[in-house]
């Protein structure tokens, strides 16, 4: 980390009544794991017939976290005691009782509408009513044939703002990123339109390769030539996914940050890779270092960074992107906090 760490940013929160993606799907066996988003602590779970559920994690018996109990059909044990609640959230069973003995009907925990998409598990913890109404961020090159998708995690020890705007920021490449992707000479950020929507914006780029990236070279069998020139995209959706596209010619490489809030000063990053050549999975190791790398690279400045709303902050043209999200993001804060 370049720098001390300050402290948390006092005004972190939720968006409530939007999909947050707090799991992998390979994170879920048979076992239950334990989930955090911004300290509201879950635990998720697959059934036996294979649907996953979300519930709050701590058995209202004794405050025992469900996360270390077991799955028996569609309902998740406590460790503790042996309480079971189903997809619900309802007690179902409570062992010490006798047979004619009512379970009380205090005895239940939150449980939460969930998707899983993308190699996700996605939690909504608004409103349950506006849940079917609010739809998932799309990644439509996801399943169509001709891309290949690598996934993975990164840990940040940061605000989920904090990294969800670097994750569209388009002038730190040519220093942080310079012993990786980052072409110097590229530092003058063309002028760009900021393309917006009700939840997020795009913009648009022309970008240059690092000079070792260029020329001719054999690929699968076949000469390709690398274009002089491309686009760069960056783009966010409320509340905290990115998405970077890098064209060349028919190259199309696309990095997404899905940046899960798990506590005001800790974030994990679930990214995807998707490209449309080298789509053969032996890339793939290469693939994970170099995103691992790149995480890192900035890994050093994030971490070290001062609290999102410092007074005493510059910004420029080249901010426009980030500065859009900030005021998005306060407006949709400010009209929940308007409504109690």
């Amino acid at each position: 980390m370049c720098g001390t760490s300050v402290m948390a940013n006092l005004d972190v929160a939720l968006l409530p009544n939007h999909w947050y993606a707090i799991a992998a799907s390979t994170d879920l066996g048979s076992t239950p794991i334990a989930a955090s988003l911004l300290d509201q602590q879950l635990v998720v779970y697959r059934t036996t017939a294979g649907q996953v559920v979300v519930l709050d994690d701590r058995c209202p018996h004794r405050g025992a976290s469900l996360a270390c109990g077991q799955v028996k059909g569609n309902a998740i044990a406590c460790p503790y005691h042996g309480w079971q609640f189903d997809l619900d959230g309802h007690c179902a069973q409570i062992p010490s009782q006798q047979a004619s003995a009512r379970i009380p009907q205090a005895a239940k925990v939150a449980s939460y509408p969930v998707q899983e998409r993308y190699g996700l598990i996605w939690v909504f913890t608004g409103d349950r009513d506006r849940a079917a109404q609010t739809p998932l961020w799309e990644l439509p090159e996801y399943d169509q044939a001709g891309w290949r998708v690598v996934q993975g995690q990164f840990d940040w020890a940061a605000d989920y703002r904090r990294v969800t705007e670097n994750g569209m920021d388009v002038a730190h490449s040519p220093f942080v990123h310079a012993n990786s992707f980052g072409a110097s000479g590229n530092e003058v950020i063309a002028d760009f339109e900021l393309e917006k929507s009700d939840l997020g914006a795009q913009i648009w780029i022309p970008i240059e390769p690092k000079a070792n990236y260029r020329g001719s070279f054999n690929l699968l069998g076949r000469k390709q030539e690398t274009p002089k020139a491309g686009r760069s995209g960056a783009a966010f959706h409320l509340p905290n996914i990115t998405r970077i596209d890098i064209e060349f010619g028919n190259f199309h490489l696309i990095l997404v940050g899905i940046h899960q809030p798990i506590s005001a000063t800790t974030t994990r990053s679930h990214w995807l890779h998707v490209r449309n050549f080298l789509t053969a999975g032996w890339a793939d190791g290469g693939t994970r270092k170099r995103t691992a790398k790149l995480f890192q690279e900035d890994q050093k400045i994030i971490e070290g960074i001062a609290p999102l709303r410092d007074r005493n902050e510059i910004s420029v043209a080249s901010d426009r992107l980030q500065l859009y999200y900030r005021q998005l993001w306060q407006q949709h804060h400010s009209s929940l906090v308007a409504q109690g």
